[in-house]
Order: C-alpha cells, then sequence, then structure tokens
C-alpha cells in the first residue's frame, strides 16, 4: 500500500508543475485560457492530495524519515510550504 500511495504522490508533483507549467506558458502568451476552471480549481485539489499523500506517508513511514527529526522530512515539508505561499 505503501509503494501505490508513494507513486501516486510522485504523480500528483508531476501534474502539479505541469498544471504551473501550462499556467505560465499561457499568461505569458496572454491567453484567455489563463482562466479556466481546471487551472484555478486543479492546483487546489492536487494540493489537497498531495498533503493527504504526505500525512500518509509520514505515518507508515518505513524509513523512518520524520520532520523536525530527519533533515530530509523537514526541508520537503518546508519546501512545499514556501511552494503553496508563494
Amino acid at each position: 500500500m505503501y509503494m501505490i500511495v508513494k507513486h501516486a504522490h510522485l504523480t500528483i508533483i508531476a501534474l502539479t508543475f505541469l498544471l504551473f507549467i501550462v499556467s505560465f506558458i499561457l499568461t505569458l502568451k496572454q491567453s484567455d485560457k489563463v482562466n479556466h476552471k481546471i487551472l484555478k480549481i486543479g492546483p487546489h485539489i492536487l494540493y489537497t492530495l498531495f498533503v493527504v499523500t504526505f500525512i500518509y506517508m509520514l505515518i507508515v513511514n518505513p524509513l523512518n524519515l520524520y520532520p523536525f527529526v530527519n533533515g530530509w522530512g523537514s526541508s520537503k515539508l518546508a519546501g512545499f510550504v514556501f511552494y503553496v505561499l508563494s
């Protein structure tokens, strides 16, 4: 089950970056499609799924990589917070 959630987590990350790049390109082209519903709602859905899979992977963590105890977990959590706030 952990590997399924891990792959879902990585897929969500890829989709988030894809939506970000598409939105960036449409903004550069000054397209009206930048206000498309999927580009407005999609990131919020992906962020929610990202947080859910992140929390699951922290709870069922086979490598014992926890935020504020391990550098990897802390940097991942900080990176996500900075990404969402930007």
